[in-house]
């Protein structure tokens, strides 16, 4: 493990998992101290994956992990003792970064070619442990762990076990259990440990979250803590001591190895060569848990109370925070609709997401759909991602798209601290994007980032189905109004289309002009040429109508040899002169073909206006009156040949 003084980028990489938020709110404190000693910007990648999940949701959640390229950081650290994940597969993250050629360091658990930082545990639990077999009235202990191949579990069950050997007990194998770090699973434990063996006279749990799910399994039970049975906790978390009784645990001081942490990797990244392991002391705290009530806890229980209201509104706020932009989303009908719409809600600024914060999907994510590649797992992975928000200090980020590697659209180093916050969007094990949060402690702290983002990454995907259903009963439309031989409008158009299009005009006070179109002699064409020759002559015509049809107007094939055309009188058009250009094209395309049989059209045409009450059909049948007008004129001159 070799690193010279590299060139700074004033960039660290945090690797950690939310759902351990006390230990990961603590050591963010301290490693916020360091970066802004050394005025280094933070980039947390945090996964929410679990024991408990299936395989795919957790590679989807570990994801987050593969985003940064390591090369663009100062160094990485990864809190590995709490990421949920199995050794090997910490050694995979760690393998990545030692690749990149960057200072990494790995908290709580070891890698040879990685820097290594722990809270010396064994010092707190042994103190822990005994506390709770120097008394008189315990015998028989339960140990709950979390899972049996987590470095830490087997430590605090070994420490255990050699303290009960030294007051001459023992933790029976079969009062050994685990939970998968499943509060449902220690919960059912505690049902277990009931109902099978009867109450045991203490409970060591390897962590706090454990040892709430117990002493809830316990008091549903009917037992009173420490009364009944004296229980015990590891990491000192908000929860466990905000609980009643708070419960007697360990802390490891994570503000401090935060610190230290990032301090190491700067330490190595300016060339200096600091020791490898550093060890930070752990501190065992007896609670009511193991020692009965106390004024202290008491005291802090009542500031509680007093901020629960609060705590109530403010999560009452979230929730309708989340459900407005939920309701932004989903009224959208298009992409960039969908992004003007979210600019707006988040260019505000708001107590939650606060004044800075970005939304980049895989450019795909919504493309796939307009192909018919609905399945989610279908999208493809490109260079180039889609930036759906991006609000800086309130203010828009103009960036459409972004390589894969800029994380953050329009990122520039400035002179403060900041921490970043990823947090991945996936559907199922599916990934499509992420979120990012900055400066935002409280949501870490909090656990709001997995409510926000399962929210919101539901309700994206129920706009792309939107997208792809309003693109579907669009292309129903298309096939129901269309007229297979010419390509144009059918007469179903007329209704679906063209009276739309009319009620607009006449609401907005919008002239619109009727243009009536009809193939001279066409019964003389099937007649004596063929129907081969008369649908050859109905796509002439229509090509040529496509061709001169100003944009946003609908032509239709009304029936037989009928055409009709509608659209509202913008500037630079002229009736007159597209009713030319159209018998002058057909005129030029009967030559070009060399036709055995005349081909041309009579036309008529007239403007809608504003009379009361008046409907398209009359516009429509005084334009088919000029035109027969026109028609007449034509037979009559070819009938006095």
């Amino acid at each position: 493990m070799q690193w010279k003084g590299l060139s700074l980028k004033k960039k660290i990489a945090v690797i950690a998992n939310g759902w351990s938020n006390e230990i990961v709110a603590n050591a963010l404190e301290g490693m916020k101290r360091c970066a802004q000693e050394v005025e280094s910007d933070i980039f947390l990648f945090l996964s929410y994956a679990s024991w408990g999940n299936e395989a795919t949701l957790n590679e989807a959640q570990n994801s987050v992990f593969k985003l940064p390229r390591m090369e663009e950081f100062d160094g990485a650290i990864i809190l590995s003792n709490v990421l949920n994940a199995s050794y090997e597969t910490v050694q995979t993250i760690c393998n990545r970064i030692v690749e990149a050629g960057i200072p990494v360091i790995s908290v709580g658990m070891e890698f040879a070619d990685a820097g290594f930082i722990v809270s010396d545990n064994t010092i707190g639990m042994r103190d822990l442990a005994m506390h709770m077999f120097e008394k008189a009235d315990v015998n028989r202990v339960v140990y709950v762990g979390g899972s049996e191949e987590h470095p830490d579990c087997r430590q605090r069950l070994e420490i255990a076990q050699e303290v009960a050997a030294q007051y001459g007990k023992k933790i029976a194998d079969e009062d050994i259990y685990y939970s998968d770090w499943s509060f449902v699973m220690g919960r059912e434990i505690a049902f277990k440990i009931c109902d099978e063996k009867g109450i045991p006279d203490a409970i060591i749990c390897a962590n706090d979250y454990m040892a709430l799910a117990v002493a809830s399994g316990l008091l549903e039970r009917g037992y009173s803590l420490p009364e009944d049975v004296y229980i015990s906790g590891f990491d000192y978390v908000r929860e466990g001591q905000d609980f009643y009784p708070a419960l007697s645990s360990v802390s490891q001081n994570y503000e401090e190895i935060g610190y230290k942490a990032c301090r190491w990797i700067y330490d190595v990244a300016e060339g200096k060569n600091p020791e490898r392991v550093i060890e930070i002391p752990s501190q065992s705290i007896a609670g009511e848990s193991t020692l009965g009530p106390n004024v202290e806890y008491d005291n802090k229980r009542r500031k509680i109370g007093q901020q629960a209201y609060f705590n109530e509104i403010n999560e009452l706020l979230l929730q309708e925070r989340i459900g407005r932009v939920e309701g932004a989303i989903l009224r959208s009908k298009s992409v960039d609709e969908l992004k003007g719409t979210l600019a707006w809600y988040y260019g505000r600024g708001d107590q939650h997401e606060g004044d800075s914060f970005y939304m980049v999907m895989e450019r795909d994510f919504f493309n796939s759909v307009y192909e018919h590649r609905v399945n989610i797992s279908d999208i493809k992975i490109c260079e180039q991602k889609l930036v759906v928000v991006a609000i800086k200090n309130k203010e828009k980020v103009d960036v459409q798209v972004i390589d894969r590697n800029d994380l953050i659209p329009g990122y520039v180093k400035d002179e403060e601290s900041h921490i970043y916050c990823f947090a991945p969007l996936h559907q199922g094990g599916d990934t499509f994007g992420y979120m990012v949060f900055v400066d935002n402690d409280k949501f870490v702290r909090q656990r709001k980032i997995t409510t926000y983002t399962g929210r919101i990454q539901y309700t994206m995907e129920r706009f792309r189905n939107n997208l792809y259903v309003d693109m579907v009963n669009k292309e129903l439309l298309e096939v129901s109004t269309t007229d297979s031989l010419t390509g144009l409008h059918n007469r179903f158009a007329y209704t679906q289309i063209v009276l739309p299009m009319f009620e607009e005009s006449q609401k907005n006070k919008e002239k619109m002009a009727v243009v009536f179109i009809d193939i001279n002699f066409m019964k003389v064409i099937n007649d004596k040429f063929g129907h081969l020759q008369g649908d050859l002559a109905l796509r002439i015509v229509a090509d040529t109508i496509k061709k001169y049809l100003p944009e946003n107007w609908v032509a239709l094939r009304y029936g037989g040899d009928e055409f009709m055309l509608f659209g509202k009188i913008s500037e630079g058009i002229n009736i007159d002169s597209l009713e030319t250009d159209i018998r002058d094209g057909i005129l030029r395309a009967k030559e070009e073909m060399a036709l055995p049989y005349d081909l041309s059209i009579s036309y008529g045409h007239t403007f809608t206006d504003d009379t009361p009450g008046k409907q398209l059909r009359e516009y429509v049948r005084e334009a088919d009156v000029h035109m027969y007008t026109m028609k007449k004129i034509i037979h009559d001159r070819i009938a006095g040949k």
